[in-house]
């Protein structure tokens, strides 16, 4: 099992916070990156394998990843040139290369409860499985990555859902294993391929393999903590409720980190 996180986007909803650096290192009110909180959460559910997709001040994001030192994790980074003028489509075009294997693909602005991760792993039925959240209210506002569920699978998924025919909104963490990765390979190749397909969430290839007959499959959160972070208002919210996330426990003290983060993380 890999994970390919997407952290090449410019962030320009959180300027001026995000001119210099990448947003994934933005503090989550932890002392903790972003990034720092989803590697910490990737190390406990125990996959070793890692693969970001950068590009803003891409510099900044390889001297962070240098500075963490997970000892039992196998970072790699990969550039997207593009990533001023394509969507998240073409970065995850960047890697792959790297589907040789079950991946999961997680968005690089999202703080999860690690047990969320832990239920995806687990999730042994469907080549393709979202993430999923309800809200309580039913309400989801034209940024939500709306989900449509019918006879218990993925129908819909796209911002471009009025709210009161949305049944769920997706996390931006979802696994492709058991032909599920060579399936994803071959539609995102279609689309990068094709007039504008570039410029699409890179959803856009699950909207096609659902309109083409796939069954994609889902866990929910489980009422477990998480947070999208992409204005000002969502990073100063995530940092007020940080204290609701799973500190580490003693068997990653103990195992995942080097003596250089053992201190900062235990």
């Amino acid at each position: 099992m890999k994970v390919i996180i997407l952290d090449a986007g410019s962030g320009n909803r959180l300027l001026p916070l995000t001119k210099e650096l990448p947003k994934c290192l933005l503090d989550a009110g932890n002392g903790r990156s972003i990034l720092e909180n989803q590697l910490a959460n990737i190390s406990r559910c125990g996959v070793t394998d890692v693969v970001i997709i950068g590009g803003h001040q891409i510099h900044k994001l390889r001297a962070a990843i240098e500075e963490y030192a997970f000892a039992d994790l196998n970072i790699r980074i990969l550039l997207n040139p593009q990533y001023q003028l394509y969507n998240n489509l073409y970065s995850l075009w960047i890697a792959r290369d790297e589907m040789n294997e079950d991946i999961i693909v997680m968005n690089g602005d999202v703080v999860f409860d690690y047990r969320i991760l832990a239920r995806l792993l687990k999730k042994q039925e469907d080549r393709i499985v979202l993430t999923l959240d309800q809200k309580a209210d039913g309400e989801y506002d034209q940024d939500d990555m709306k989900v449509q569920i019918r006879d218990g699978y993925i129908r819909a998924v796209t911002k471009i859902m009025r709210s009161d025919e949305a049944d769920a909104e997706s996390i931006g963490m979802m696994k492709f294993q058991n032909g599920g990765v060579s399936l994803l390979r071959s539609n995102l190749h279609r689309l990068v391929n094709s007039e504008a397909g570039v410029h699409h969430f890179y959803l856009k290839a699950i909207q096609q393999m659902v309109d083409e007959g796939e069954q994609v499959g889902f866990i929910k959160t489980g009422g477990r903590v998480w947070h999208e972070v992409d204005f000002p208002k969502d990073l100063e919210t995530l940092r007020a409720e940080i204290h609701r996330y799973p500190q580490l426990d003693d068997s990653l003290c103990r195992i995942g980190l080097d003596d250089k983060n053992r201190d900062r993380y235990c």
